[in-house]
């Protein structure tokens, strides 16, 4: 295959461009981003920074701050690292960790970091293959594997704008990570994750190794002292994983009063069972750590859209954006939305369920579907290594209760039946009784496996199997409306498409884990009339409000903030801890840099705001913001209250 038009990321183009919004999570290279850059006074090209910017396994992004591999992150991938390693990586957590030398560096095994080196424009190509017949799925894998095979790098596809275009991102892989340095988590993240005000010292260093010795990635950014003032410009490089910002109003009807209130309710009530777990064993906090605060960020998620919906009024603004197109394709929206909401609902449930309910299903499920018997046994140990029977059988009767008493029993299968006629209201005795008949209850019954047929006869499987989702999909014709339904939902973006550039406006693309930029200022915010919440914090609240290690307490307390203090709230020698910026945000972009006008850089961000919690669903200006944690308190902590004065020589400060 010729390769195309390399576009490495270059955004300063001799083009007539569209003009475009300021919000947004932008491609970096999305035509007229150059513009957008000048247009929030950033000296140099986006691409001077994009390539000191890294993806921790597109999980959480980071930047490069050294010839040596030095990476800059948020803490929550550490912390969530160091809960799985159990009580050695407790203890790092409680007293935090600085190494003071290279080779005290701690390997973080399996933790990968992704540096973006080309962009490839195929747009054409995929059209191509598109028109021969190809589906999205086949595209990709086809297109990822010719790039691999030429760059020799690790490749990814992206489609944007509902095939409007297409491109390949090629990623230089470093799988030697080690940690340099975690605050405490009691200083790092005080508080809750999605809150304001904050007030931690949130970051982890890194560092990334090739062959050994410290990796040289070619870039780096460089530290401001400067600082920034509110109305400051300010731009954050990232990977978000994930945004549906052009779901049209219905759509997001569905999702905030159907679907919404089921995975609410039954992962609220999962997530209290595992914080109940978690608490009383350090082991089974290993397990299921991170399984729990991804449930928590889901919650807060859908809970976010919630607030959008109800409070910041997201549906009434997306109705009032869609007047202008025909009458008769809404009507075919809302009534296509409204008939799927009558089985979607009850797919909602059954999805949290028979398959988010407990986290045996999964390793079940994956077992099942294995092409040998040495497979299949692998599988299931690593289910009975990462589960526990407590937690599992508590997770699988909460599930049965919900399950049985919020769908109709046109859904239950013959073997559910039998269950539900067996043990009647006794949900507690009915999992003991599946769990038993499990294969995970068991290393000798993985061990005694005869054949891959064996599984067919595992008592839980056979109860998560009875109940298939063809059944949901062929009552009342639902499978032909979710179909008619995501044929409107891509016509509607080709609409919005086709509505922007006739402005000549170019709607910014949903994320989907590849690098965008956002463009905003430092700002606080009006959450409702008659309050204002600043747009920064300082250190000495962390002593107010939380409980940090006694020797954090003194230094805090005493504000000698050396070098790196500068006139704040009339203080002279002050610090700031934490501040809110306008930029875009969505899960993923924690870690990314923030950075001035210069492109040197002024903090990390931490997370979101409680109204950037919708953010998967819209930008909600005026409300959503990035919070920061400051450089200059980092760069504080890194000297006078870890001593890693050799980490300090080696970062660029301007």
């Amino acid at each position: 295959m010729r390769l195309p038009r390399l576009l490495a990321c270059s955004l300063i183009l001799s083009l007539s461009l569209p003009v475009m919004a300021g919000e947004g999570l932008w491609m970096v290279q999305d035509p007229g981003v150059a513009a957008l850059a000048a247009r929030h006074r950033l000296r140099l090209s986006v691409k001077d920074v994009s390539n000191s910017v890294v993806s921790l396994d597109f999980r959480y992004s980071g930047s490069v701050l050294s010839d040596r591999g030095l990476v800059l992150t948020g803490s929550a991938p550490v912390i969530t690292y160091l809960e799985e390693l159990g009580v050695d990586g407790r203890a790092i957590l409680r007293d935090g960790f600085n190494a003071a030398a290279d080779q005290q560096e701690i390997p973080l095994k399996g933790e990968k970091v992704y540096v973006l080196r080309r962009v490839f424009d195929v747009t054409e190509e995929a059209r191509a293959m598109r028109e021969g017949g190809m589906d999205e799925a086949r595209i990709a894998a086809d297109l990822e594997d010719a790039y691999e095979q030429a760059t020799k790098h690790h490749v990814k596809y992206s489609s944007v704008r509902e095939g409007e275009g297409a491109y390949v991102s090629a990623y230089e892989v470093y799988e030697d990570v080690r940690l340099v340095c975690v605050p405490p988590q009691s200083l790092a993240r005080p508080g809750k994750e999605w809150s304001w005000p904050a007030h931690g010292c949130d970051f982890a260093l890194l560092r990334i190794y090739e062959n050994g010795s410290p990796a040289n990635t070619g870039t780096s950014l460089g530290v401001s002292l400067a600082g920034y003032s509110p109305g400051g410009p300010t731009i954050t490089l990232g990977f978000p994983s994930r945004t549906e910002r052009f779901l049209p109003s219905d759509a997001v009807k569905l999702r905030e009063s159907v679907v919404f209130p089921v995975s609410d309710a039954l992962g609220a009530g999962r997530l209290e069972i595992l914080e109940r777990w978690t608490d009383s064993d350090p082991e089974i906090r290993r397990k299921y750590y991170s399984r729990a605060r991804g449930l928590e960020k889901e919650i807060g998620f859908g809970r976010g859209l919630d607030y959008s919906c109800k409070r910041l009024g997201l549906i009434t603004e997306k109705e009032t954006y869609e007047r202008w197109m025909p009458d008769w394709f809404l009507d075919d929206l809302r009534e296509t939305f409204g008939k799927a909401g009558r089985v979607e609902r009850d797919k909602a449930w059954r999805r949290e369920t028979l398959q988010n309910g407990f986290y045996a299903a999964g390793y079940l499920r994956e077992a099942s579907s294995a092409g040998s018997l040495e497979r299949m046994r692998e599988i299931l140990r690593e289910g009975i290594a990462e589960t526990d029977p407590g937690v599992e059988k508590e997770l699988i009767a909460y599930s049965l209760r919900e399950y049985f008493t919020n769908l109709d029993n046109y859904y239950f299968g013959p073997y559910q039946k039998w269950i539900q006629d067996r043990f009647g209201y006794d949900y507690s005795a009915a999992a003991e009784y599946l769990w038993n008949g499990s294969l995970l209850s068991s290393e000798k019954k993985v061990r005694e496996m005869e054949s891959v047929d064996g599984i067919k006869e595992d008592a839980l499987l056979k109860f998560l199997s009875d109940s298939p989702l063809g059944l949901y999909d062929s009552r009342r014709g639902h499978k032909e409306t979710l179909d008619r339904a995501s044929h409107l939902s891509k016509e509607y973006v080709k609409y919005v498409y086709r509505e922007k550039t006739g402005k000549d406006e170019l709607p910014y693309p949903d994320a989907d884990s590849t690098m965008r930029v956002s463009f905003g200022s430092v700002n606080g915010y009006s959450p409702r009339d008659g309050e204002y919440l600043g747009w920064h914090t300082v250190p000495e609240g962390l002593v107010r409000q939380y409980s940090v290690p006694e020797k954090y307490q003194s230094l805090l307390n005493k504000g000698f903030w050396g070098r790196w203090g500068f006139r704040v709230d009339g203080k002279r020698h002050g610090m700031i801890a934490c501040f809110l910026t306008d930029n875009d945000f969505a899960d993923g972009c924690q870690g990314s840099p923030v950075l001035d006008s210069e492109g040197r850089l002024i903090g990390v961000v931490s997370g979101g705001n409680k109204e950037a919690q919708g953010c998967v669903t819209a930008y909600r200006e005026g409300y959503s913001r990035c919070v920061g944690t400051d450089i200059r308190f980092i760069l504080w902590y890194l000297e006078r209250a870890s001593g890693l004065k050799r980490i300090v020589k080696e970062i660029q400060v301007i």
